[in-house]
């Protein structure tokens, strides 16, 4: 009896994730009148929106945000990513100046 090949499937590259990067920065926006606490890449790879601005998130949505592959990328906790997660509204870097 001839029986089918197993196909090997080759591992998926983890995932980066943008909020652990050196380069995804903290900033404030105002917006109503109001404060409000957002997230960009300072390197630009998160791409712009209608009228030519760079994309921003909050930080609860900059958890997201992943990419296979950065040529930008600078870990800032991948040896303990739950903690860095966790604590990460008092752990991402402020952008000076904003």
């Amino acid at each position: 009896m001839n029986q089918p090949a197993i196909q090997q499937l080759e591992p998926q590259p983890e995932k980066i994730y943008c909020a652990n990067c050196l380069h995804c920065k903290a900033f404030n926006r105002l917006v109503a009148g109001k404060k409000q606490r957002r997230v960009k890449c300072k390197k630009g790879h998160w791409g712009t929106d209608g009228e030519g601005n760079t994309k921003t998130y909050k930080h609860n949505m900059v958890l997201n945000r992943k990419m296979l592959h950065c040529g930008d990328y600078e870990s800032m906790g991948e040896h303990d990513k739950e903690s860095f997660f966790k604590n990460l509204r008092k752990t991402i870097t402020s952008e000076r100046g904003a």
